[in-house]
């Protein structure tokens, strides 16, 4: 992610240097991040690239050789489509989830929307930090061990604890 993030740095310099890039080469290396920060958002989840290909996406308006008003124009549309199919990804889930909730035992076809894996872990609850700052609390003897290992006499060439 770090380099992906320099290699955006490195060719947003150029892209807004005069004179060193095409409106197209600008274009496509926009498209590219796009793209390629979306295939990374969709196979590790980080969030970052999701926004930088939103970003990459909102630049090519720019480029495009419109007027001011026409720039801003086409980046309203883009970023009220990029909205509109959020709000049609939600009201898709919520409507697959209250279907699969209808099914018998909360299932369709081996669907489910129970959640059949192990939840993941809060943080630490209130009882672990308790028993955390109270540690004298319990009655448990340690039992010092034998020293198997002191005056030399297991191995160790002869030595001794004061060497």
């Amino acid at each position: 992610m770090l380099l992906f993030c320099a290699g955006l740095f490195i060719g947003a310099t150029n892209i807004f240097s005069v004179g060193q890039w095409t409106h197209q080469q600008t274009i496509f290396l926009c498209l590219l991040f796009a793209v390629t920060a979306c295939w990374i958002y969709l196979r590790f989840c980080f969030l970052y690239a999701a926004l930088i290909s939103i970003i990459a996406t909102c630049i090519i308006p720019f480029h495009l050789s419109l007027p001011p008003a026409g720039e801003r124009v086409l980046l309203l549309i883009v970023l009220c489509l990029i909205f509109f199919l959020n709000v049609i990804l939600v009201i898709l889930s919520i409507i697959i989830n209250r279907w699969l909730n209808t099914g018998e035992n909360k299932a369709r076809d081996g669907f489910t929307a129970e959640n059949i894996l192990k939840p993941e872990s809060h943080g630490i609850g209130l009882a672990d930090v308790a028993a955390a700052l109270t540690p004298m609390a319990t009655n448990i003897e340690v039992r010092q061990q034998d020293k198997f290992f002191d005056g030399g006499t297991s191995g160790g060439g002869g030595t001794s604890r004061g060497f």
